[in-house]
């Protein structure tokens, strides 16, 4: 149960790390225009200090627009993502796409499992519901949309910019009013997202340090602090896609492969006032198949991460420079 704890807390710090350094940096790229002169590390401390009220909030049902404009804004960002690029494809020569890399290949893996990764912060949603019982449609719903949106996404980003395409397809994508319409939209989301996860991990807090539930200075003092938390690290590691494959790879493949198949067998084997539950041979060689290939492909797409984030790709600290 620690484990799992201490592997959801990664995965929702991690998040919220990525989502204030993407923001920061389309927050840099929006406004470059009007020649601004503040840098991403400086958007940094600004957005932060911006959101810090906004993560005083008790639960979900008590920032439930935030939440709606998360998904809202994903959703419009997405369809006019798709409509750019459109754009672009007449616009730009044939994409070039550079021959296969294992590197890239579990860098991108780990981006994929991060995007798919927001399941810790799922049963604080489904605490607040006011029909609890019909979380499942909600899961299928949201999700369905969703995959829907990003595949086509990814496959239009793939033919269209081919390997010139940056660590966000909004960065690959010719200026114009699209594209800043696009960042404008992933930005909202981004910002409601962070509050969103952060969530989860106050809460468990607070209920280690014994925080009274109603809202009072010991939750404004502690959940400054995660977010004094989440700036540091942002600080020092500004790189969100090493990040992004890192957290990917590490705790939400423990989340997603290894974690489910140990619990359902755990559970299966527990004797108690109930019927037995056999579990087939199948499903068990299903089991152990999913832990072994999840796990290893986990260790792969983390020590690439590692590697990206200490040596090949290192970027200095935003206090160091």
């Amino acid at each position: 149960r620690i484990f799992i704890s201490i592997c959801l807390h990664v995965t929702m710090l991690g998040q919220s790390v990525v989502y204030l350094l993407m923001s920061s940096q389309n927050m840099e790229e929006l406004l470059s225009p009007i020649r601004l002169d503040i840098s991403t590390c400086g958007w940094t401390l600004i957005i932060a200090a911006c959101l810090c009220p906004l993560c005083w909030f008790g639960t979900p049902k008590d920032f439930w627009p935030i939440a709606l404009g998360a998904f809202a804004s994903i959703g419009v960002a997405c369809i006019l993502l798709l409509i750019a690029m459109g754009q672009d494809a007449r616009e730009l020569s044939p994409s070039y796409h550079s021959p296969f890399r294992w590197t890239t290949f579990l860098m991108s893996f780990g981006t994929i499992f991060f995007a798919f990764g927001a399941h810790p912060s799922f049963p604080t949603f489904q605490s607040d519901m006011k029909q609890p019982k019909k979380f499942d449609r909600v899961l299928i719903f949201a999700f369905s949309i969703l995959a829907s949106l990003y595949l086509l996404v990814g496959v239009e980003g793939f033919l269209v910019y081919g390997s010139k395409v940056q660590p966000t397809v909004v960065m690959s994508l010719v200026p114009g009013p699209m594209p800043c319409a696009v960042q404008i939209c992933v930005t909202i989301h981004l910002l409601c997202a962070l509050v969103i996860v952060l969530n989860p991990v106050c809460q468990e807090g607070e209920e280690l340090l014994n925080i009274p539930l109603y809202f009072c200075y010991q939750r404004v003092l502690f959940r400054t602090c995660v977010v004094c938390l989440v700036l540091f690290i942002s600080l020092s590691v500004p790189q969100f896609d090493a990040i992004m494959s890192f957290v990917g790879g590490s705790s939400i493949v423990i989340l997603t492969f290894v974690i489910p198949p140990i619990c359902y067998l755990k559970l299966c084997s527990m004797k108690g006032p109930w019927e037995p539950i056999e579990v087939p041979l199948h499903q068990k060689l299903a089991c152990v198949e999913t832990i072994v290939v999840g796990g290893a492909l986990g260790v792969a797409i983390t020590l690439t991460a590692l590697e990206a984030l200490t040596y090949s790709q290192f970027s200095k600290p935003c206090y160091l420079e």
